[in-house]
């Protein structure tokens, strides 16, 4: 068993976006170590609406990894065409600096 240095199994966090499917297959998983990337790609997918043999909804999923075993997990978000058109509208982003304008900033 994999320990560390207080003898406490490893312990990891993984990301799934679950894509559902509407013609009976499995619903396609794709795994992300961290939640920023899977929120992008949940919302990505979202918006993408119902194409081929795909939904609008999408879930994301927190896994634990306990030495390298599947633990416990939970739903994070339940994501679908009108939720996230609804979080891309209602965000202004900032814009991007240049390299200049951020070491102005700097000092």
């Amino acid at each position: 068993m994999d320990r560390n240095i207080i003898g406490r199994p490893k312990r990891s966090a993984r990301f799934e976006v679950i894509r559902e499917r509407r013609d009976g297959e499995p619903h396609d998983v794709e795994e992300h170590l961290g939640l920023d990337f899977a929120r992008v790609a949940a919302l990505g997918y979202a918006l993408a609406g119902r194409k081929g043999p795909y939904t609008s909804r999408v879930r994301i999923r927190q896994v634990w990894l306990l030495d390298s075993k599947r633990g416990p997990e939970r739903e994070i978000d339940d994501i679908d065409e009108r939720v996230a058109s609804i979080f891309l509208y209602g965000v202004t982003l900032p814009k991007a600096w240049t390299e200049s304008e951020g070491l102005a900033l700097l000092g």
